[in-house]
Order: structure tokens, then sequence, then C-alpha cells
């Protein structure tokens, strides 16, 4: 394994720099140093990934939409939140995920995360299986969008990331 990784020894040492606010000599050489310092000392190992290619559009096309449903998913559940009726029942519901690679089943887990609404609870490796806690369990077409979402997002994946 290399201990030498150019990339993650430049994206530290300009962290440092941004994190201190000011570009000048001493602030590169301080973070270029830590930098070094932190890559040698730390090394992480080389990420088991069976992803053979990252088609760079359809990524750039998910990172819109995701900006997009983060609006609207905000937005609804504001609503939810601040109407006068009382919030919908939640519900927990196991959908199945095709994905080509555990780094890639992780963004796909990330992603619903960081969208507000629901919440992955639960995920099972072996079977690539997710327990996720919706807001909005109040009917069974509500359920069964929300699967919807989740299996288009994988389809999505799937076509961003190309597995061996």
């Amino acid at each position: 394994m290399s201990r030498v990784r150019p990339f993650s020894i430049l994206w530290l040492t300009v962290m440092w720099v941004l994190m201190w606010g000011e570009l000048s000599i001493g602030n590169v050489a301080a973070g270029f140093f830590l930098a070094v310092l932190i890559t040698f000392s730390l090394p992480l190992p080389k990420l088991p990934v069976n992803v053979q290619k990252i088609r760079w559009i359809p990524l750039l096309g998910l990172l819109l939409e995701f900006c997009k449903d983060l609006v609207f998913s905000s937005l609804h559940v504001a609503w939810i939140a601040m109407r006068s009726s009382p919030q919908p029942p939640a519900a927990f519901v196991k959908v199945p995920m095709r994905v080509a690679d555990d780094l890639v089943f992780a963004f796909a887990v990330g992603i619903l995360n960081l969208q507000p609404g629901g919440t992955v609870s639960d995920f099972d490796l072996d079977t690539q299986e997710i327990t996720v806690h919706l807001l909005n369990g109040s009917s069974q077409k509500a359920i069964e969008q929300e699967i919807s979402n989740i299996n288009q997002l994988e389809t999505r994946l799937n076509q961003i990331f190309v597995a061996r």
C-alpha cells in the first residue's frame, strides 16, 4: 500500500488554509507539513470498491435532483409541522437495495438520511435491505410513493456507478 497520497495531502493543505482564512506562505507550509504528517502517521486502507466507472453527467443530475428534493421535502416537513391538523402517523418500511457495492449502498443511505421526512433507521449489508422511518405514513399511497422514490434512487445510483 502506497502511503503517498498526493490528493489527500493537497486536500488537507487546502482545508488548513481555509480554516485559518488567510492565504500566506506560513499557512500553506504549516498545512502541507500537517497534511504529510497526518497522511503518513494515520494511513487509511484502500477502499474495496467494485465500481469500475463513474458516469459524471448523471452524477451531476443526481446532485441537482437532490438539491431540488431537499427544498421540497423541507417545505413538506414544515407544512406537516405547522398545520393545525394532527400529524400523520409515521411508518417503518423495509426496502431492498440492489446496488453494486457497499460504498454505493452507503451513498444511498447517506442521501436518504439527508432528506427531511424520512430516516434510515436500520440497514443490513448482507441482504442489502434498509429499514426507513417515514414521517408521513398516512396512506398506502404515501408509503408506496416513498418506496418508489427509494427505488428510483437505487436505479440512478446503479446508472452512475457501474460495477465490474
